[in-house]
């Protein structure tokens, strides 16, 4: 008979993670030499203590690590930026925590500028970003 470990994600740093409806969303981040840059979606259930690995569709964001995350009303997040490995990012990204898909969003005028590690806060219908 053979055992089978607990399925559960590699172990990383500088990754994202939000609460949704008692559970953990983690996406990304950096799992070492034996992991590499990430872009994986991961839940961790609160009860029955245990992880599942997203199935994403849509345009999922490229791996990378130090990227910033929001809440936007019930089930939507926003990602922006972060380092991919090679240098700094200013995309944007919409995931909807219900569906599972993933959308790029496009800037109308001036873009922010690449950067790693910085913090967002939704306010009403604004996005800041420090």
């Amino acid at each position: 008979v053979e055992i089978q470990e607990p399925v559960k994600p590699c172990a990383r740093d500088s990754h994202s993670a939000v609460a949704h409806e008692g559970q953990m969303m983690v996406f990304g981040g950096y799992g070492g030499p034996d992991c590499g840059m990430l872009n994986d979606g991961w839940i961790y259930h609160v009860e029955p203590k245990k992880w599942e690995l997203l199935e994403m569709t849509g345009t999922v964001p490229t791996p990378r690590q130090q990227h910033s995350v929001a809440r936007v009303g019930e089930s939507k997040m926003l990602l922006f930026g972060g380092f991919d490995g090679d240098a700094r990012l200013n995309d944007m990204y919409e995931y909807d925590l219900e569906t599972g898909v993933w959308r790029d969003i496009a800037y109308t005028g001036l873009a922010p500028q690449p950067r790693d590690g910085a913090g967002i806060a939704i306010l009403g219908e604004f996005l800041y970003l420090f």
